[in-house]
Parts: structure tokens; C-alpha cells; sequence
């Protein structure tokens, strides 16, 4: 391990997670759900209302496709907060962000030096995937951050072998297991295998300790499923395993992380996905780790062992996702604290040759030219929004400008900023423009535009509008077509399931039951089958907004049944 004396200002550390926090917090309560959001939303709250932790439900249904963990973290933010809404389902995100981004830096600092570890932090935090899924309603932020913590409590605590030691590693990556699966468990191990097999230290692990620790990982890992089977009587989870029952969460952890991976039944991308998917969740920096990889591979004899370490962990973690049958672009989000280490130590090592310095400065031209795209955009925006007939709003123009005029200073200022004796960041030559322009071209497009941008989506607002005109329904009133989806029961605070009509005669009958609302697509209607019910031969009485990019097959519309119709409300 080297050391070398801290070479960064007073206030280097305390700019470095004041923004972190801004970036990640800004405007994090705003967007409406989006993507899987809206099930981790809908499942907390079906868990709040009914108060069975152990067995999620999504719309009444049993929803075991995730572990209890996730859940349990947002329930646990509502709580602080008081309600559950936008802001306390994507806070543990946040959390686990901010935890992945120090672990990410002690680990530079602890296996290199002080200048990796912050430079690591901060091509991070500059990274497209880390900023996206730091700020979203899911486990795999939890998942990257369980990964990178029991790697670097396990390097740089390994030499103080105790019980104590043990524990916590396992600990960690049962809790990770617990918010996203069991490759919380299979990667840090994947990863330690190449150090501890370096030179036979495995050996000095094979103690009584790790036996305890070992049991004590089991019996946490299985708690919530005893728990389950003590509520649920009526389900138990070993036989339930055996029969393939999926109301039980230990068939469904098999068959989402274990049978996925040989036979999956979903999600099967080509085996080219994370060849493609990576560079994107690295991007801006998805260059400079490409050269990084060159130079590495150039100067291969002369590397670090703990830079041979971070490149064959990388290597591993690529191999075994693509190996697994189940692929999607963000499945590899843990490998990306590794990449950014990988990138800090080729930046302050003696690996760093011509592909890095020419990638560091085209990244700093693709992000100004990025930037300068985007200012166009915004002085040409009331032309724009005269031709597709769209609103601009004033604020995100202003934004926009700011975020600019911040790129700009930034461009023409960079060797200012990087020589300022109180705000000396301590990054290697050439590296200062690049970061910056990262976190104010992708952080101030999280924290301030895309909150702006949000107000072109329509399914909130009709949500909403739908959620008005039901106010004085009786429970269970409200029935969707085919498929509700899962941010309508959230956003409708719906009491019970809501009803779905799968077939012709659903809809008669729910139409014979009284006053009520039915909501459709045309997709919806088209996938109904038989003759289309007289209800949707007249105008809707509720209709989503509907933008020229938006797809007309999908735009929901509400019809009332059952009593006098009601006039037409905001969402049309």
C-alpha cells in the first residue's frame, strides 16, 4: 500500500460532500414515479396500511420479487418524514449513495492514496448511472452500496482479524442480500477472491471466527422468513419452496437470483448488453475508462498490485453478469465504484499515458459541446415550443442559461479553480475541468432540469384529477381495464386493491354495481375482446394530457357508470 502526504485545501472534504448532498437532494421530491418506482412506492404502502411487513403486496396481490429490505427503508423514511410521497420513497437511495460514495473514497485512500480516493469519489459522483440511481425509488443503489461497503471494510480492516471484524463483513452483505438479492453476498466474495488468493492469504481466515460469523449471517439471512411463517401459519416457507408457491419470498429468492441466472423466464438481453450498458452508466467518464483500460493493458508488467486487483475485479464482475441467462443494462451497476477506482488510480499512476490524456481532454469537449447543445435549445426554445405547440417554462430556460454560464466559467477558469489555495482539490493534472464540468452538465440536469422537465409527464396529473373526481366514491369503485398500473393505486391512496376487468362481462358487471369510474387505454380496450361495451362509444368524462412525442395507444382516459354522469374534470 502506498501513502503520500494530503495534498488538497482546508475545505476540499466539505466541498466535496456538499455537493454530493445537493446533487443527490435537490429536487428529489419533485419528478413524479417513474419506471419500477411506482411498485417499491405502492408495495411500502400496502405494507403501511395493512401492517404485514413479511408479505408484500402489490394491488392485493402477492408481490415477492424483491426482498423486504427495500420496503422496510422507505416505510422507515415516511416515517421520519410524516408521509409517504415522492421525496420518502427515493431517500434511502440517497443514503445508500452517499455510504457508496465514502466507501468508494476510503478505499482509494486506503489501498493507494489520499489523491485516488478523492478523485475516485468525484468521478462517481459525476457518473450517469450513480446520479441516476442514487435519485431513484429502487434497491439497486442499496445493492452498490452493500458491494463496495463489505469490500472496503474487509481491505482496510484485514489485518485486525476479530470477531468483531467478521460480523460486521457479514452483516453487510446479508442486509444487501436482504434490499436486492444475493449478489450482495456472491460479488464482494468474488471480488476478494483474487487478493486473498495472492500469496495464500486465505489462510489466515480459516479461524473459529469465521464459522460464528458464518452462523450468525445465516440465521439474520433467514430471520424475516421465520418471521413470515410465524405470521402466515397458513404458508410455509419450505414447502412452499418445494411446490414453486410464489406468495413464499424463499421460492421467490430462488427463483429471482438463483434460477434467473441459468433459466430466466424474463429480461433475456443479448449477451452484448453490459459491452454496451457500462460505458453508458459511466458516462461522461466512459472514455477515460476505456483509455484507462489501454494504458493498463500497455503498462500491465509495471501495475500496482492493487491496480492489477481493482482491473481483475472488474473483469470478474463483467464475466459473471454476462455469464447469467437474466440481463439488463443496470444489473451491473456495483461494477461502477470499481471502474471509478480503476480510473483514479490510472489518473495518479504510472499507467497514465497518451489514451488518458487525450480522453480526458475529448471528455472535457464532449461536455462543453453537450452544454453548448443545451443552450441552443433553450434560446430557441419559444420557437420549439411554437412548433410542437408546447409550453417552455420560463425556469427551465433560466436554468439552463445558469448551468452554462457555470460550464463556461469553468472551461476558461479551470487551472484558477484547480490552483485556489483554500479550495485546492487535490486531483491529478488535468483533471479538474472534466470533474466540474461533469457535475454541473449531469448534476444540474438531476437536480434542477429534469425536476422541470417532469411537468411534460401526464400520468400524475391525471392521477390526481382522477383522485378528485372518486373523492366521494365508495371503496373499490375505481376498476381499470386489463392492467392497473402500479402508480394509480399509490397516487389514489386507494384503500383496497383496485378492481381490473379482464373481459367483457367484467364490465357489465362492475357498471351494474353502481356509481363508479372505469379506466382504459386504447390499448387496453383493443385487448378486451368481444363487443366493445356501449360505456366507451361516448367521449370520456376524464382524459390524460397527451404531448405530440407521447404514444396515443397508451393515454388513459376515465368513464363514469352508474347513476348521472358527471361533468368533465381537470384532467381532460
Amino acid at each position: 500500500m502506498r501513502r503520500e502526504v494530503n495534498s488538497s485545501g482546508r475545505l476540499a472534504a466539505p466541498f466535496f460532500w456538499t455537493v454530493a448532498t445537493l446533487l443527490l437532494l435537490v429536487g428529489l421530491g419533485s419528478p413524479s414515479l417513474r419506471g419500477s418506482e411506482d411498485r417499491f412506492a405502492e408495495i411500502t404502502r400496502e405494507m403501511i396500511l395493512s401492517g404485514d411487513y413479511f408479505h408484500p403486496t402489490l394491488n392485493g396481490e402477492p408481490h415477492f420479487h424483491k426482498p423486504l429490505a427495500s420496503y422496510w427503508a422507505i416505510a422507515g423514511a415516511s416515517r421520519v418524514l410524516g408521509t409517504l410521497d415522492e421525496l420518502a420513497a427515493r431517500l434511502p437511495s440517497v443514503l445508500a449513495g452517499l455510504l457508496a460514495l465514502w466507501a468508494t473514497v476510503r478505499l482509494g485512500r486506503e489501498l493507494w492514496n489520499p489523491i485516488v480516493g478523492r478523485t475516485a469519489g468525484w468521478v462517481l459522483l459525476g457518473s450517469y448511472g450513480f446520479l441516476l440511481w442514487s435519485r431513484t425509488a429502487a434497491a439497486d443503489m442499496e445493492n452498490l452500496a452493500a458491494v463496495i461497503l463489505a469490500v472496503t471494510w474487509f481491505r482496510c480492516r484485514e489485518d485486525r482479524l476479530t470477531m468483531a471484524f467478521y460480523l460486521v463483513f457479514v452483516l453487510i452483505c446479508v442486509v444487501g442480500a436482504h434490499a436486492k438479492g444475493l449478489a450482495a453476498i456472491v460479488l464482494p466474495a468474488l471480488v476478494l477472491f483474487p487478493h486473498l488468493a495472492r500469496h495464500g492469504q486465505w489462510r489466515a481466515h480459516l479461524s473459529p471466527s469465521v464459522l460464528v460469523a458464518a452462523a450468525v449471517a445465516v440465521i439474520v439471512y433467514f430471520a424475516p422468513f421465520i418471521a413470515a411463517d410465524i405470521a402466515r401459519p397458513d404458508l410455509d416457507s419450505v414447502d412452499a419452496l418445494v411446490s414453486g408457491d410464489t406468495r413464499s419470498g424463499l421460492y421467490m429468492v430462488f427463483q429471482e437470483n438463483v434460477r434467473r441466472f441459468y433459466a430466466p423466464h424474463d429480461h433475456q438481453g443479448p449477451i452484448t448488453t453490459y459491452l454496451f450498458a457500462l460505458p453508458v452508466l459511466l458516462l461522461p467518464w466512459a472514455l477515460v475508462w476505456i483509455a484507462a483500460l489501454l494504458d493498463c493493458a500497455r503498462e500491465w508488467v509495471r501495475l500496482e498490485p492493487e491496480t492489477r486487483w481493482v482491473l481483475i475485479s472488474i473483469g470478474l464482475i463483467f464475466a459473471v453478469f454476462t455469464a447469467a441467462g437474466s440481463r439488463r443494462s443496470y444489473y451491473i451497476l456495483p461494477i461502477v465504484p470499481f471502474c471509478a477506482l480503476l480510473v483514479a488510480a490510472v489518473l495518479d499512476g504510472e499507467a497514465r499515458g497518451r489514451f488518458v490524456e487525450r480522453a480526458l481532454r475529448w471528455t472535457a469537449i464532449a461536455l462543453a459541446a453537450v452544454m453548448g447543445a443545451e443552450l441552443a435549445v433553450a434560446l430557441l426554445a419559444p420557437v420549439l415550443g411554437s412548433v410542437y405547440g408546447v409550453s417552455v417554462p420560463p425556469a427551465l430556460v433560466m436554468v439552463t442559461l445558469m448551468l452554462a454560464a457555470f460550464a463556461r466559467l469553468i472551461w476558461v477558469r479551470a487551472d484558477t479553480i484547480a490552483s485556489c489555495r483554500a479550495l485546492k482539490l487535490g486531483l491529478p493534472p488535468g483533471v479538474v475541468c472534466p470533474t466540474a464540468l461533469s457535475v454541473v452538465v449531469l448534476g444540474g440536469y438531476f437536480a434542477l432540469q429534469a425536476p422541470l422537465l417532469d411537468r411534460f409527464r401526464t400520468e400524475r396529473p391525471f392521477a390526481l384529477a382522477l383522485r378528485g373526481a372518486s373523492a366521494d366514491l365508495d371503496a373499490g369503485r375505481v376498476a381499470f381495464v386489463r392492467h392497473a398500473p402500479s402508480l394509480f393505486p399509490f397516487y389514489l391512496d386507494a384503500p383496497e386493491p383496485l378492481p381490473v376487468l379482464g373481459v367483457v362481462s367484467d364490465v357489465t358487471r362492475f357498471a351494474a354495481g353502481g356509481r363508479g369510474l372505469i379506466v382504459a387505454s386504447p390499448r387496453s380496450l383493443s385487448r378486451l375482446g368481444g363487443e366493445t361495451p356501449r360505456v366507451f362509444e361516448r367521449p370520456p368524462d376524464l382524459q390524460e394530457g397527451l404531448y405530440p412525442w407521447d404514444q396515443k395507444d397508451e393515454r388513459l382516459a376515465a368513464w363514469w357508470v352508474g347513476g348521472e354522469v358527471s361533468p368533465k374534470g381537470p384532467g381532460d
